[in-house]
């Protein structure tokens, strides 16, 4: 049997792949990604924890996360992503819905720790190594649609919690939003098929797509170490930028215009990955990925040329049009510049490496906050680290890699 575009024996099944996909993204982004400054605000700066803390357990929870990608591969290997998944739902929502009731540094970092394997059992290389069961040809077109998740998550889950907070209280507030969205993500995986029929049947290429070899096993090559370089160094740039956007934002437009900007941010993310999946199978990834990260330096350029609100808007609204595609980009790379039977490996280096690089952004972002006292700092940073991951990225295409 033939995996063809969206198109399967029951033609309902590619189709519900990437939903439940796309759900999944919804769910590990607002609890594990974008929850992360609800709690950083709820529990750090108004709740028991210092901001210095809560910032350590980040930085931690990212790192931990990244070391976490290896061992949920091998755990795929022998029970299949969609129990994974579910294992890495119930760790990630069981340890957000116990996090405001710990009341001991070490407990705290205990559940950093649990919603760490969560994080990296439900997010990108799960979610990318899912969609590669079922899609070949459109692969590159099913992942961005499946990863849009991660942007709806940014204005669905973290409004929804920040209400509940409001009616309930801090700890049911965060722990009724996870605990529900788990709940939901349980029964969407438990319906979904795990894989498209036995893959010793499946072509050479289509059998690749859907191995889970372990990384650890895989020899380094030029071409690895430079898409690594690529996507760490401009996470790095991405992530620190958003976890210091509204106290970067806030002095220059005032507290009301930064949650605007923010929320254009994430809005504009969306579009950029709808505009992503019309071109992502027809032109150059290379040549994807310099115009996406273009566009963050010139909005980057924006912030730092005015303090306008239109300014403001408009240089968010061009760096959000990057945001999302930047975790779509690395399986585009792999499926092009790798034979088929290194796809799941190779995404799960790329992965694991670059967040554990990027889990360094919050921290250096906010120790350049603190030490100049002004948002500036951070945006030259960003815009330095963004030029040179624009310079890896055309380097291996002028060198052959790409």
């Amino acid at each position: 049997m033939s995996i063809h575009e969206f198109r399967t024996r029951r033609p309902i099944t590619g189709a519900q792949v990437v939903a439940t996909s796309f759900a999944m993204a919804v769910f590990s982004w607002g609890i594990g990604f974008y929850g992360l400054s609800v709690y950083g605000q709820f529990l750090g700066a108004q709740g028991r924890w210092s901001v210095g803390m809560m910032s350590a357990a980040t930085t931690g929870y990212f790192i931990a996360g990244s070391l976490f990608i290896g061992v949920a591969d091998r755990l795929a290997r022998r029970f299949g992503r969609r129990m994974v998944a579910m294992l890495g739902v119930v760790a990630l929502a069981g340890g957000v819905s116990t996090m405001a009731l710990v009341t001991h540094p070490v407990l705290l970092f205990a559940v950093f720790l649990l919603m760490a394997f969560g994080w990296s059992a439900t997010s990108g290389t799960a979610i990318t190594q899912i969609v590669g069961l079922w899609f070949e040809q459109r692969r590159g077109l099913a992942t961005s649609l499946a990863l849009t998740g991660a942007s709806v998550a940014g204005f669905s889950v973290v409004p929804v919690m920040v209400w509940q907070i409001g009616q309930h209280g801090v700890a049911q507030g965060i722990a009724s939003t996870a605990l529900v969205a788990g709940a939901v993500m349980l029964l969407l995986l438990w319906s979904m098929t795990d894989r498209p029929h036995d893959t010793a049947a499946l072509p050479v290429g289509q059998r690749g797509a859907a191995t889970t070899a372990s990384f650890s096993r895989l020899p380094w090559s030029a071409r690895q170490l430079q898409i690594v370089a690529v996507f760490a160094v401009v996470m790095m740039a991405q992530v620190g930028f958003l976890a210091q956007q509204l106290p970067l934002l806030t002095p220059r437009v005032g507290a009301d215009q930064a949650a605007l900007a923010v929320a254009v941010t994430t809005a504009s993310a969306l579009i950029g990955r709808l505009l992503l999946g019309l071109f992502i199978d027809r032109l150059s990834h290379r040549l994807l990925t310099v115009l996406c990260i273009g566009s963050q330096i010139v909005g980057g350029a924006v912030l730092l040329a005015t303090t306008a609100v239109w300014g403001v808007l408009l240089g968010c609204a061009l760096i959000g049009l990057a945001v999302g595609n930047m975790i779509t980009l690395p399986s585009v790379f792999v499926q092009r510049e790798f034979a088929a039977e290194q796809f799941g490996p190779v995404v799960s280096r790329i992965w694991s490496m670059s967040q554990f690089f990027y889990a360094f952004g919050p921290l250096g972002a906010g120790l350049l906050m603190q030490h100049t006292g002004s948002g500036d700092a951070v945006l030259v940073a960003c815009l330095v680290l963004q030029t040179l991951a624009a310079l890896l990225c055309l380097s291996g295409r002028r060198s052959g890699l790409g």
